[in-house]
């Protein structure tokens, strides 16, 4: 039986964390707030929106929140009138 080569045998990157994990973790917290200022809205009204507290919205704009989903992130968009999109890059 042939040995199964790992990604680094083949070229690609091992799964986990990529160095620029923490960048993106900040430009999406910094994303979200803008996106929320040029709303005209404060955490506080956000978050009746969505029907959370400000702490929650504070907690995902500054990055204290490292992995939010995909849905929290679609109610965030959609009640700041916008819509989420995805985007793959290669690393």
């Amino acid at each position: 039986m042939a040995k199964r080569r790992n990604d680094s045998e083949v070229g690609r990157p091992a799964y986990g964390r990529h160095p620029n994990d923490d960048a993106h973790r900040v430009a999406l917290a910094n994303a979200l707030a803008t996106l929320r200022q040029e709303a005209g809205l404060t955490q506080r009204d956000l978050a009746r929106l969505l029907n959370s507290t400000q702490s929650a919205i504070s907690e995902l704009e500054t990055g204290v929140i490292t992995n939010p989903g995909i849905a929290t992130l679609q109610r965030y968009a959609r009640a700041c009138g916008h819509r989420l999109t995805y985007k793959l890059e290669k690393l």
